[in-house]
């Protein structure tokens, strides 16, 4: 063993002479490409000698150990029982023989073993000089990015074979980004996002590679994706570069430097975008190319967290790679020197990927918004200088009402886009920022680019930077349409067009005449937010039904203060509701309302489409409307009942429950509260069967529940209608005996205040969503938290 430690130490010196003599001189700064390969080439010699030393010293070392356990009591082990061997080899080799491996290696170990630092690679003075990329980066300073891998590309190198792929970048910034649905709830998607640069890696992987699947290896994965790294950056810079003049900030044209600061920020967060990727953590599927990428990094390259390899360090491994090919496009787009670079300190890896992607795409949210709308006020308040409409001509107004039309439309969706995204942060960020707010958050992660909402979102003009108009610009845009043209200067005059017309209903007005607060619920017969084709033919039906039955307002209308529910509200802005379900006994004989009814949202059970259990043929009964909770309409003591407040009694309690049912069951399945919308939806559709059942238009064939149900309602009506006035009964004619006429009324009387009960358990996160037409054509999208309740 001893002799082994001379021979080693021997061999060490001679080996660490020629590592001296190939590294020394390198300075990883300056780009001195062949002392560098020199250097690497005597930094992996040296490695290979030390590691198959180094197995010999371990196998010695074991043997060291469990002869000395046996012979402890021998002179040879006498001193040494609780030493390593390296030191029983310092103390006894003669003279310097062993001094290579006389010390303890300060290398971090996966365990808890000793080893000496003659086994380290390189030795610790070397480390730097050794890890030194050969390739040449795309700075001045050679050294930089740090950690690039031996798979990097030069820029000539990605100049001559990263021939682009990817389309030009357009829309980038303006008007055209639109919300997009992902897998967990709204996000705004950027359009830069969006439009990402993919074709090289995508071509790489596609089945129609001549490379086949099983071959692909992290070389090529890497340097497919250094070649999209580095169109990405220069298709950015061509972009803000070509649209310059949209830059204009006050009408000052903007400089190259601001041109490049656009440029570098996009750069960072398209950079941010990869990481995500090719961690796998991305909630945008690249039309379906994430699924592909996954399969290859895990499957392929075997970065499946199962052998303590992650996609996260698939990404650390190359990430300065990706950078210093961001760099290089970004050079050859630019034409700018690299010392430049190194004034502008970006050869350094940024760190936006570690950043959450929902943060960095609201903070972009954040900035295209403003830059939008700073645009957009400027030229309303160009065309809409006048002050007098009667002065006013013609011309200047209705260039005036379509920037003003076009300006509202937009400042709309923005709101919702606003309330969605508040929404997300408010429920899954602002513990993770210290309790900020929503400005709060985009005034420190913005520089000064989402002030219009920082500034104006706070106290008492919580709803400034959503107005509708300027304040400059506000007397012109209401001024009274131009005759023959519509409001939006439409030379066609007032035509109604369904798709592009929104209205919001106004919350109800405080004492200073400021309206606040969420999307007011609204009566389906006088909506207030678009419609689909579905809600158009019910709405013309309901319409009909009240204009038929002329019976004077609100003789049907029950008392809505019954103590059913309490609603509470919490002021200030983007306020929540929350609801209070009071516990009722209808019947005290009876079971609870939802007793026995189980859960329509697990699968067990499907849609029973037989004409048995129905008055029509080919229809179908839903899981939901089988497990509904109607057991107070089932027994409640109907002889004892004869009043309108009577059935408001039974039928909200009722409504209470449905709803409460339907939340609950939903979240038993939908553990991670991720499609909060459905539970709306079914809530919507349990509200219309309980006005089929009140107004005896139920489609389910008579069996016993319905008969119950029929024969208690119908009971309560006859009493109902007994105690109107003579003028009132003739109204509705020959009504008996099932009185439809009058449960019809009964019904669009108390509606709203059903809706409302249901409605009770819904939390601030479920949202009722509402697009502006079936087709999808009509972008805008509009939100009601809480279910629409109120």
């Amino acid at each position: 063993f001893k002799e082994w430690g001379e021979d080693y130490c021997g061999n060490y010196k001679k080996e660490l002479n020629i590592l001296k003599n190939a590294c020394s001189t390198v300075d990883c700064s300056k780009k001195e490409k062949a002392k560098k390969m020199e250097c690497k080439k005597a930094c992996d010699n040296f490695k290979k000698f030390v590691n198959e030393w180094k197995d010999q010293y371990k196998k010695q070392k074991n043997e060291f150990d469990t002869d000395k356990k046996e012979k402890e009591n021998e002179v040879v082990y006498k001193d040494f029982l609780n030493k390593e061997a390296y030191e029983y080899l310092s103390h006894n080799c003669v003279g310097e023989k062993c001094d290579c491996i006389g010390n303890e290696s300060k290398e971090p170990m996966n365990n808890s073993e000793k080893i000496p630092s003659g086994f380290d690679t390189p030795p610790n003075v070397y480390i730097g000089k050794c890890s030194c990329s050969p390739n040449e980066s795309a700075c001045d300073n050679d050294e930089l990015p740090k950690y690039r891998s031996e798979h990097q590309l030069e820029c000539q190198e990605l100049k001559e074979k990263g021939n682009n792929k990817c389309e030009q970048k357009k829309d980038l910034i303006g008007e055209n980004p639109n919300l997009k649905n992902v897998k967990y709830g709204w996000k705004y998607i950027p359009p830069r996002t969006k439009q990402l640069c993919l074709n090289h890696l995508t071509e790489l992987i596609s089945n129609n590679s001549n490379i086949p699947s099983i071959n692909i290896s992290e070389e090529m994965f890497s340097k497919a994706l250094q070649k999209d790294a580095y169109n990405e950056a220069k298709l950015l810079h061509e972009y803000y570069n070509k649209n310059k003049e949209i830059l204009v900030n006050g009408g000052t044209k903007v400089s190259e430097g601001k041109i490049n600061e656009y440029t570098l920020e996009a750069m960072k967060r398209s950079y941010a975008d990869y990481s995500d990727l090719i961690k796998g953590i991305t909630q945008y599927d690249y039309n379906g190319r994430k699924t592909k990428i996954d399969e290859i990094i895990k499957n392929k390259l075997n970065y499946d967290n199962t052998n303590g390899k992650k996609q996260e360090d698939l990404w650390n491994k190359y990430k300065a790679d990706f950078w210093n090919a961001m760099l290089c496009g970004y050079k050859e787009s630019t034409n700018i020197n690299t010392s430049l670079l190194e004034k502008d300190n970006i050869c350094t890896v940024p760190n936006m990927d570690k950043k959450d992607e929902f943060m960095r795409w609201f903070t972009e949210w954040g900035e295209n918004f403003c830059f939008h709308k700073y645009r957009e006020l400027e030229k309303m308040k160009e065309s809409c200088k006048f002050t007098d409409c009667n002065i006013a001509s013609d011309d200047d107004k209705i260039n005036c009402h379509k920037l003003c039309a076009k300006y509202k439309k937009w400042i709309r969706e923005k709101k919702v886009e606003y309330r969605f995204q508040s929404q997300k942060y408010d429920m899954d960020h602002k513990s993770n920022n210290t309790g900020k707010e929503v400005y709060e958050f985009l005034k420190d992660q913005c520089n000064g680019k989402c002030d219009c909402i920082s500034e104006n979102i706070s106290g008492d003009n919580n709803d400034k930077v959503f107005e509708e108009y300027s304040e400059e610009a506000k007397i012109a845009c209401q001024c009274p349409p131009v005759p023959g043209t519509s409001i939006d200067g439409s030379p066609l005059g007032h035509i109604l067009n369904i798709k592009n017309v929104t209205k919001e209903r106004p919350v109800e007005a405080d004492r200073n005449g400021n309206r606040k607060g969420n999307f007011s619920p609204n009566e389906l017969y006088n909506p207030s937010y678009p419609m689909n084709c579905a809600e158009k033919a019910a709405n013309e039906l309901l319409g009909k039904a009240k204009k038929d039955i002329k019976v004077d307002k609100n003789k049907l209308k029950g008392t809505q203060d019954l103590n059913i529910y309490t609603t509470f509200r919490n002021n200030g802005f983007g306020e929540k509701l929350s609801c209070q379900i009071h516990d009722i006994s209808i019947n005290p004989f009876e079971k609870l309302p939802c007793h026995g009814k189980e859960n329509p949202f697990d699968n067990k059970e499907k849609w029973e489409c037989n004409s048995n259990l129905t008055k029509e043929n080919n229809l179908c009964i839903p899981p939901r409307r089988k497990h509904m909770c109607t057991r107070y309409l089932e027994t409640f003591f109907y002889r004892r009942l004869n009043s309108i407040d009577d059935l408001l009694k039974i039928v909200l309690p009722t409504a209470t429950q449905e709803g409460k049912h339907i939340k609950d069951k939903w979240l038993t399945i939908d553990h991670n509260n991720n499609r909060t919308s459905k539970i709306c939806d079914n809530m919507k559709y349990s509200f219309a069967d309980i006005g089929d059942i009140i107004r005896g238009t139920d489609l389910l064939i008579k069996n016993k529940i319905t008969d119950r149900m029929q024969i208690r309602i119908r009971s309560l009506f006859k009493k109902i209608y007994d105690k109107l006035e003579k003028d009132d009964k003739e109204k509705y004619g020959n009504d008996k005996p099932y009185y439809y006429k009058l449960r019809e009324k009964w019904w669009l009387e108390n509606r709203k205040t059903v809706w409302q009960a249901i409605t009770c358990a819904a939390s601030h996160e479920n949202s009722l969503f509402k697009r502006g037409d079936a087709d999808n054509s009509n972008n805008t999208i509009y939100i009601q938290n809480n279910c629409g309740h109120d």
